[in-house]
């Protein structure tokens, strides 16, 4: 597996540390399987706030693209990161093009993998607004 160097990891595994996160559940299994943990063991959920479950409680919608344009935040979620989550995130089909694979890594698609990246911190931004927001 590749592994980009992530100053923050210390502060992922540190329940004294609140990290927010729009759908934190989803964030904390994914960042358990990149830690590496056990399967069926996952990030403590006490160090994890969901503004996605902040925004419900507000009336907003459970979205994220919906919630920063109902807020007008300056940084919208890009609609072509879902293309970009489908590429990388999800099983692919096995063809003579494709090598066979049944995964799409990094390597296959570098300028995918800058966008992905830059999708992903682009995303975040809304979801630290919403922290901000937070009493």
């Amino acid at each position: 597996m590749i592994r980009e160097k992530v100053p923050v990891l210390k502060a992922l595994t540190d329940e004294k540390v609140i990290k927010h996160s729009y759908n934190a559940s989803f964030e904390r299994i994914c960042l358990s399987r990149y830690l590496g943990l056990p399967s069926g063991t996952y990030l403590s959920p006490e160090g994890w706030r969901c503004d996605m479950v902040w925004a419900a409680t507000l009336g907003l919608p459970q979205s994220l693209e919906g919630v920063g344009a109902v807020l007008g935040l300056e940084k919208q979620k890009l609609t072509k990161g879902k293309d970009l989550i489908r590429y990388f995130c999800k099983p692919c089909a096995p063809t003579q093009s494709n090598g066979g694979r049944t995964r799409n890594l990094p390597r296959h698609a570098p300028d995918k993998w800058e966008m992905f990246k830059r999708y992903n911190l682009r995303t975040a931004a809304p979801g630290y607004r919403m922290a901000e927001l937070q009493p």
